[in-house]
């Protein structure tokens, strides 16, 4: 799932980076699976905390969250929570 503090929108899918939620807060209405992804916006600031309730991966399938340079950007710095 997509996330961008400034482009993103809760009424999204989250499925791409058109489609990306704006708030963290959407993480916990998702139904995570093992192996899903949590991809935040690069360079960006979230102001608000990052919190996992009930979620859990698989050793062979974690579930990962990790900064994303949306729009094929590079050399970005990781998203700040």
């Amino acid at each position: 799932y997509y996330f961008h503090p400034k482009k993103g929108d809760d009424r999204a899918t989250g499925l791409s980076e058109n489609q990306a939620f704006k708030s963290l807060s959407k993480i916990n209405q998702l139904s995570l699976q093992p192996g899903d992804r949590l991809l935040l916006a690069a360079g960006e600031i979230f102001g608000e905390p990052l919190v996992l309730k009930g979620v859990n991966g698989e050793e062979k399938a974690p579930i990962v969250v990790q900064s994303h340079a949306f729009g094929g950007a590079t050399d970005l710095p990781d998203a700040l929570i």
